[in-house]
């Protein structure tokens, strides 16, 4: 059990092992403001009884905010493993474990927590650890050896560990040591200042559609502008050296089907922007031509 607002490449694999193992997928509705519709996930919860529910925390193409903590008690109520996909959401906002109540939970190093490509981090529960869960593909960094037909995986979470393991990881464990010394809730905090400052300076414009919904929303904004190129928007935004990315309807073609839209610019302002900088960025958009 998913939703539409579910990351690409998590919904690709999801559609990957309906093709391979026959697994069923089933998506909840959004509500009218576009968070998950919690009294229809719990009816498919009833209807389907799924042995998994997986949402994305933050969709990479949105500023949403998933319930992750509401969808944590429907999964404690009915007894169903959790994985939430937290690779938006881990470094730019407190992400509790205990409170979400997952089973598992996934990070990158490379987004909000600004450590290196080909880094991230796994956690996964008590609970999932004394079910005797494992990996599909368990190797000797998971396991020993201990018979001619047979192995026995490792007490702890490290069972999900691969031999081959990135140097990455020594430029994730400082990363995470920074963000934690600066404090998430400061950098929660200082981000929705710029948010909030950059969609008050552009929600006055009426070629701009603000594309994101949901009663919480993060330091992702993405939007639409009616009647404009999107090449020729890139093209002006590397002109003035604006890091920015495109989101294409391939990203989310689900979300954006509902939306309306072709395609998104997403901006992700973090901790290192200053006002100064949401502003000149707001001058530049506000004065694109069709």
């Amino acid at each position: 059990l998913t939703t539409d607002d579910d990351y690409l490449s998590n919904q690709i694999a999801f559609i990957s092992f309906h093709k391979r193992f026959g697994i069923q997928i089933v998506r909840s509705k959004n509500s009218e403001i576009g968070d998950i519709d919690l009294d229809d996930f719990e009816n498919k919860i009833n209807k389907y009884k799924p042995k998994l529910v997986a949402i994305t925390h933050i969709p990479t193409n949105s500023g949403l905010v998933q319930q992750a903590e509401k969808v944590g008690k429907l999964a404690k109520k009915y007894n169903i493993l959790y994985l939430l996909d937290a690779c938006q959401s881990v470094g730019q906002m407190p992400v509790d474990v205990a409170a979400i109540g997952c089973d598992f939970l996934n990070a990158t190093g490379r987004k909000f927590l600004r450590g290196p490509r080909a880094s991230g981090f796994l956690f996964v529960s008590d609970k999932a650890l004394s079910m005797g869960l494992e990996p599909l593909l368990i190797d000797r960094g998971g396991a020993d050896w201990d018979s001619e037909f047979g192995y026995t995986a490792l007490k702890t979470a490290k069972r999900f560990e691969s031999q081959e393991i990135s140097v990455a990881k020594y430029g994730l464990a400082l990363a995470v040591k920074y963000a934690n010394e600066v404090g998430l809730k400061n950098i929660y905090q200082y981000n929705s200042q710029l948010i909030n400052r950059l969609k008050d300076n552009l929600k006055t414009n009426p070629d701009i559609e603000i594309l994101d919904k949901g009663k919480q929303l993060s330091a992702i904004f993405t939007f639409h502008m009616h009647g404009f190129d999107l090449n020729n928007i890139a093209e002006v935004f590397i002109k003035n050296k604006i890091t920015f990315s495109k989101s294409i309807k391939s990203f989310a073609i689900l979300d954006f089907t509902k939306k309306k839209v072709d395609w998104a610019i997403r901006f992700s302002p973090h901790y290192f922007n200053t006002i100064a900088e949401i502003d000149k960025v707001s001058e530049v958009v506000l004065g694109l031509k069709k």
